[in-house]
């Protein structure tokens, strides 16, 4: 049932007022996904919530995260690159960064095999 609030509030964040949102990030939700909620404070939690919003969409479109590689996103973000990254250096990230790529099924060797510069 958490579950399904979070998805609700995840999918509607766009269409609330910034105090609002603001609202919802500071409630003490127990859930991985909860991360997608929250303010990112400094550069690294920026750009790490900035992927994981681009992951969370492209599951809830596609039912998984074995994104080839060279996919970008609509908006430019290099989400195949960004996940092969995570998948190469998951030693690199929070536990809670973790937790949350877990929550979306994320699989830690992808199908799809290809060279990374």
């Amino acid at each position: 049932m958490l579950t399904q609030w979070l998805a609700e509030q995840i999918d509607n964040l766009a269409g609330l007022e910034d105090y609002q949102r603001h609202l919802l990030g500071d409630l003490p939700i127990e859930h991985p996904l909860a991360l997608l909620l929250r303010r990112p404070r400094g550069s690294s939690q920026r750009a790490f919530a900035r992927g994981l919003k681009a992951a969370y969409a492209y599951r809830c479109r596609h039912q998984h995260l074995d994104v080839p590689y060279n996919y970008t996103c609509e908006d430019g973000f290099a989400l195949g690159r960004w996940l092969a990254e995570k998948r190469r250096f998951p030693q690199a990230l929070l536990r809670e960064q973790l937790d949350a790529l877990e929550a979306l099924d994320m699989r830690w060797i992808s199908r799809h095999r290809h060279r990374t510069p």
